[in-house]
């Protein structure tokens, strides 16, 4: 088994899952403790799991998922959920499952690689028995689109002060003397190693003129608002109108996985195809997005502790397509597995 377990508050588990090929999973919020973890949003970080395959994920999610007496959110896991998700796992016949399309959530460019590999992507899984039902659009779409993105990002930026001081306070040692995320920014802008200005702090400056009291009216006016895109503005309420069972988008487009990051609702990627030859490079922030050859994923995502349907039509769409089969010359082979170390963990 190949893996990696990694949290996420919004695409730091499936988008590097995307760039690298291999499946990103998201579990629902308070499935697994955050235990340890250094927070953004104690309310919307997730760990979750990278994986060369679907089985791995699921073999990964049954080991870690379950309650902690250091994350009360995990107290919210229903008594009769079944830890056992490798069961998910279990063939290529999607019989019963239907599968939303929202549209309104995402741009499509019909001679754009990601676009036809979506729409053949549908086409498999309504032959393996799902239902395919198409604009199953969010009904607070458009609104929450216009927002910008200081609003959209405000509630978790106003978190992230409080909970980044919370989490400084638990540490046994703290050689030096962080204690707020002023006292951090400070440290990143001082200190040679972490190559300031060249590395940006520019999120971190964020949290300082965008955040607001998280005791404050405000704050919970924007947690409410936060609720009503992703819950009947969005996920839930189309969930609700077409009957189904989950959503399927391209790669990490649009505005889904934002309201599924929001509510905290599980999201699966799985490879879904490769930019051909002739592609145009593009690059964001000094990064790599898109070059011939670079892969991208299709991403599935359902309402919360509906995990074991995202695993049960990630692995039928993985083994009817075999799309890490088609992968062109990686630019860089790994060398180094885990049995490589094994022996030196005690050492650490």
């Amino acid at each position: 088994m190949h893996s990696n377990k990694t949290s996420k508050t919004s695409g730091s588990i499936t988008s590097p899952a995307e760039f690298s090929n291999v499946v990103g999973l998201k579990p629902t919020r308070g499935l697994i403790g955050n235990d340890g973890t250094i927070p953004i949003s104690v309310r919307q970080d997730i760990i979750g799991t990278i994986t060369r395959n679907v089985k791995d994920a699921a073999y990964l999610l049954g080991i870690m998922a379950g309650r902690s007496e250091y994350d009360e959110m995990t107290w919210n896991i229903p008594r009769d959920q079944a830890l056992d998700y490798v069961k998910f796992c279990k063939g290529t016949d999607l019989s019963g499952i239907s599968i939303g399309i929202p549209r309104n959530t995402f741009e499509v460019d019909n001679d754009y690689p990601v676009s036809a590999a979506f729409e053949i992507a549908l086409q498999s899984l309504s032959s393996a028995g799902a239902t395919i039902v198409d604009n199953t659009d969010f009904p607070a779409a458009e609104e929450f689109t216009k927002l910008n993105e200081q609003v959209k990002g405000i509630v978790r930026s106003s978190e992230f002060r409080r909970d980044f001081s919370r989490y400084i306070q638990t540490l046994e040692t703290n050689p030096n003397n962080i204690g707020s995320t002023e006292d951090l920014i400070e440290f990143t802008k001082t200190h040679p190693e972490e190559e300031y200005p060249e590395r940006d702090i520019g999120k971190f400056l964020w949290t300082q003129a965008e955040g607001i009291d998280v005791d404050s009216d405000k704050y919970t006016e924007m947690v409410q608002q936060e609720r009503y895109f992703g819950g009947l503005g969005g996920i839930l309420g189309a969930m609700e109108k077409y009957n189904v069972d989950l959503f399927a988008v391209p790669s990490y487009w649009g505005i889904a996985n934002d309201l599924a990051a929001k509510m905290g609702f599980p999201v699966i990627s799985i490879p879904l195809g490769y930019f051909p030859e002739g592609t145009p490079i593009e690059y964001d922030q000094g990064l790599v997005v898109q070059a011939p050859g670079m892969p991208f994923a299709l991403t599935l995502l359902t309402k919360a502790f509906s995990d074991g349907v995202l695993l049960e039509v990630a692995y039928a769409f993985e083994q009817l397509n075999s799309v890490r089969n088609r992968e062109p010359a990686p630019i860089k082979l790994p060398v180094t597995e885990l049995r490589d170390v094994q022996h030196q963990v005690g050492k650490i």
